[in-house]
């Protein structure tokens, strides 16, 4: 079973996971060491060139950001760390935090755009910590915030710049490269590879995204079985949620439809292009909060890279999130 994705989306999708490893580490030297050893692992063609840049709020050890990019030849690619299992400050800062949206212009100052496009609070500040993390000494790019190597990338002749994340790092992907593609104007090819990515604005955002992102170089990927693609759009949570109490994997509970829509419809979040659905299954036998976990990792791995392959990355990351260790040197 080799895996249905492209060469380019198999590579996307492993430094997506990649991204994971270290995640239990919060100082750039030590995820930078965990980062070379699954690049050593799983694209070995590809070159650290900029970061780890990592963020840890307050005296938390647990990081809330890391981001880092690579290089192969011409192509240059950024890729976002998902949300961090152990960080509380992320679950509740970022990815739950979608009750008060806020202009995209307060994180794109170079936008057109007016102040009926709109983002959760979550997603401003997944992309005010992102914008602002710089390299430290010693790291690759030190110094040099992302927004900055990206022109220095653009004026060296890049071609293309890809972004790529998994869960909340697929949110970030879609936002960094409208983002980037605004503030540096037309040049490099921008494409977005985003895995199991929740929504990040209303459709209004999503129209932005269409006119500045070429629509043809945004790939979304969701597994139907996955609750986090459709946070926050209240029709996508109901038809998972189906899924769930078909399977008799979870009770049907009529008062939290209500809430769910009473809740959400308000403010009309909505998803990007969902043009790339990978294949899935419930499994009958597995404890439900396992398999919310398994649908939101495995599916995409395993579908996209193979059986082989896919289950052993997303090993690799259930390993890292143990803090165990995770590769082979």
């Amino acid at each position: 079973m080799p895996g249905t994705g492209t060469s380019t989306e198999k590579l996307m999708l492993r430094l997506a996971y990649v991204a994971y490893f270290g995640v239990t580490k919060h100082r750039a030297p030590l995820v930078r060491r965990a980062v070379e050893k699954g690049l050593r692992r799983y694209a070995p063609e590809q070159s650290l060139i900029w970061g780890p840049v990592v963020h840890s709020p307050g005296l938390c050890l647990a990081t809330d950001a890391m981001m880092f990019a690579v290089r192969h030849g011409d192509v240059e690619t950024v890729v976002i760390r998902g949300t961090n299992p152990a960080s509380a400050w992320t679950w509740l800062a970022q990815d739950f935090n979608f009750a008060h949206p806020v202009p995209w212009k307060s994180i794109s100052p170079a936008t057109t755009a007016g102040p009926e496009v709109k983002v959760s609070r979550g997603a401003q500040i997944t992309m005010s910590l992102l914008q602002g993390l710089v390299p430290e000494p010693a790291i690759q790019g030190a110094g040099v915030p992302l927004l900055d190597y990206l022109r220095i990338r653009q004026d060296a002749g890049a071609t293309a710049f890809n972004f790529t994340g998994h869960s909340l790092g697929g949110l970030a992907a879609s936002s960094l490269a409208l983002w980037a593609s605004e503030e540096l104007g037309h040049g490099p090819k921008y494409r977005v590879f985003s895995f199991a990515g929740p929504t990040a604005g209303n459709e209004a955002f999503v129209e932005l995204s269409a006119a500045v992102v070429d629509p043809a170089n945004v790939s979304c990927f969701r597994n139907r079985r996955d609750f986090v693609p459709s946070a926050w759009d209240a029709d996508g949570l109901r038809h998972t949620a189906d899924l769930y109490q078909q399977a008799g994997k979870a009770p049907d509970i009529p008062i939290l439809d209500l809430l769910l829509y009473d809740t959400l419809e308000p403010f009309g979040y909505a998803q990007l292009a969902r043009d790339k659905t990978v294949c899935s299954w419930l499994t009958p036998l597995m404890p439900v909060l396992l398999e919310v976990g398994w649908q939101h990792l495995g599916p995409y791995a395993v579908d996209l890279l193979g059986a082989k392959e896919g289950l052993q990355i997303a090993l690799d990351v259930t390993t890292a999130f143990a803090g165990l260790r995770a590769l082979r040197a």
